[in-house]
């Protein structure tokens, strides 16, 4: 790959991500565009796809780039917090750690707007899904302490997420 450079953007940088949607890997469908090194559509049928709520200012994407002995990994972690530790946020931790036995793969979209598909590339579609790497309930200590369930999702693969066109 050749150098091509970079030139900053008068843009808004605001952080945060604003929905996140999990499907099960083995059933996403995703368009790649080489043209536009991104993809026009990611979907899963029905029932194999799920909104996940978060408070505002509760959820982040973090890709770490790392290069060890001429190889190239990307680490992708997706993490969010469920409000409240209680019986909803539970069924929701255990439906995620057992579907991700087989993987699962999220379009992030952020506080900027931008879509991302994050566990699936061009190059390895959804063979290196994210997965649950932990879950943390916590019950606060004082009474005026909120409760949450902080989720995390891992996967590592060659490559950083890519964009999703707008539906």
């Amino acid at each position: 790959m050749a150098l091509t450079g970079f030139t900053k953007r008068c843009a808004r940088r605001s952080g945060g991500i604003r929905t996140i949607v999990l499907m099960e890997a083995d059933k996403v469908t995703a368009v790649y565009d080489a043209a536009t090194d991104g993809y026009t559509s990611a979907s899963a049928p029905e029932g194999n796809r799920a909104d996940y709520s978060f408070n505002e200012d509760e959820a982040q994407l973090r890709e770490t780039v790392s290069v060890a002995g001429g190889s190239l990994s990307v680490t992708h972690e997706l993490s969010f917090s469920l409000a409240r530790m209680d019986a909803a946020s539970r069924k929701a931790v255990e439906e995620m750690a057992t579907a991700s036995y087989c993987g699962l793969v999220a379009l992030v979209t952020t506080n900027n707007g931008e879509r991302l598909l994050v566990g699936y590339s061009p190059q390895f579609g959804a063979e290196r899904p994210l997965r649950v790497s932990k879950c943390v309930g916590m019950s606060g200590q004082k009474l005026s302490d909120p409760t949450s369930e902080s989720v995390t999702l891992v996967s590592t693969d060659t490559q950083k997420a890519r964009s999703v066109a707008a539906e």
